[in-house]
């Protein structure tokens, strides 16, 4: 198995929790309701997020992570996810993921959120935003990726795929 950790700034491997945080190469806080399961996906324990107010929410700080206009050789997020389709009524309103931007809509960073039975990933600069979105799909597991640079935008993934 490839050594993430060693190939990235930012790394949680969403695996285990610390006093309601995800460790990784910085701490991110979670938000909601969520668990350790016994449930493996592709060889590796997995958190379970089990309300739509359930989040990882990316650290303040500096950098990248959280200043889109920081990303001047772009940024990936990769997370293996299942949506669990008792579920859907909570596709209706906005269900974030991973989100780096937080409740300031003058914020530059990312959101990776589901809403209206479509999974879409946004990226923000002051001088831009960026927004794609795929429909979503329940009771698969799905490796889900996004790449922004400032030459190609935003791209999604899914199972490698580009969508």
């Amino acid at each position: 198995m490839p050594d993430w950790i060693s190939a990235t700034d930012y790394y949680w491997p969403l695996n285990t929790l610390v006093n309601g945080v995800a460790l990784g190469t910085i701490p991110a806080t979670v938000t909601g309701n969520v668990t350790l399961t016994d449930i493996m996906a592709f060889g590796r324990d997995v958190l379970y997020f089990s309300s739509y107010k359930a989040y990882l929410n990316a650290p303040d700080g500096e950098g990248c992570l959280v200043d889109g206009n920081e990303c001047r050789d772009g940024i990936s997020l990769s997370l293996i996810v299942k949506f669990k389709k008792a579920g859907l009524y909570w596709y209706s309103t906005t269900t974030f993921i991973v989100d780096s931007i937080g409740d300031d809509s003058q914020s530059r960073g990312f959101t990776l959120y589901v809403n209206n039975n479509k999974l879409s990933a946004f990226f923000a600069t002051d001088r831009r935003t960026w927004t794609t979105s795929i429909p979503l799909q329940t009771e698969v597991w799905l490796h889900i990726l996004f790449t922004w640079s400032p030459q190609a935008g935003l791209i999604l993934y899914k199972n490698a795929f580009m969508q």
